[in-house]
């Protein structure tokens, strides 16, 4: 089994050709499947039903004020628009993740000794969709 090493391991908000987040530590994609327990009277092993998928993706970078990502999503979730019409995250330049979302946290981080960060997380708002280059 080979171990991935993302060659390009950017984000960008508002389309493939929207603005990237810049000085990018982590980014996390986690895609879950909700169940209902469909189990009987009598069963000895549980039983579940497949219901909606959903995804969420958590971006954490260094904070520059001066990074014009930085602060487009900080003013997105100050006025309270945070409905971001597409978020990308890239293995390479031609593989990718791509779902529209909703911004539902962003962190702010100061720490002694540290860089400051800030983290934000994007909801999928619907199917998150896979370009295989």
């Amino acid at each position: 089994m080979a171990i991935k090493t993302f060659s390009v391991a950017n984000v960008k908000y508002n389309g493939t050709g929207g603005t990237a987040i810049g000085n990018i530590q982590s980014a996390v994609l986690t895609v879950t499947v909700d169940t209902a327990e469909i189990t009987s009277f009598g069963d000895t092993w549980k039983k579940y039903l497949q219901l909606g998928k959903g995804w969420t993706l958590t971006v954490t970078a260094g904070y520059d004020n001066t990074d014009t990502a930085a602060t487009g999503l900080r003013t997105e979730w100050i006025t309270g628009d945070c409905v971001v019409t597409s978020v990308t995250m890239y293995e390479t330049a031609s593989c990718y993740f791509m779902g529209d979302s909703i911004l539902t946290g962003y962190t702010m981080n100061q720490g002694v000794n540290g860089i400051d960060t800030y983290t934000v997380t994007f909801l999928g708002n619907a199917t998150a969709a896979y370009t295989a280059g």
